[in-house]
């Protein structure tokens, strides 16, 4: 059985942005810069709907992009359907240029 712990770390596909572009467009990042304010969740499971501040984001595809270019991702895992919370990505805050910490 599979674990957090077990998997590989995602590979960050740009190019899954859906535009045929490698860097995202304005709207999106709007919704990288209010991930990274807090607030941001999402149901578990293949085609997961972002809410901020618990309303949905009005740009779902967009948002389904995001996670599948691994710009977004879960904080932690529950059975599907349950919302977590999310939170940018290294790649994420990198292309927001949000720089690392060093810990």
């Amino acid at each position: 059985m599979n674990t957090v712990e077990s998997l590989p770390p995602p590979t960050p596909k740009l190019s899954d942005l859906g535009d045929g572009h490698d860097q995202p467009k304005h709207p999106q990042r709007a919704i990288l810069r209010a991930v990274a304010a807090g607030g941001a969740e999402f149901p578990l499971g293949t085609e997961p709907d972002l809410f901020l501040d618990g309303r949905r984001c009005c740009d779902q595809s967009a948002a389904h992009h995001l996670v599948h270019a691994c710009l977004i991702a879960a904080q932690t895992l529950k059975p599907i359907g349950q919302r977590v919370a999310a939170a940018l990505t290294p790649a994420g805050e990198q292309t927001l240029g949000i720089p690392a910490f060093a810990a």
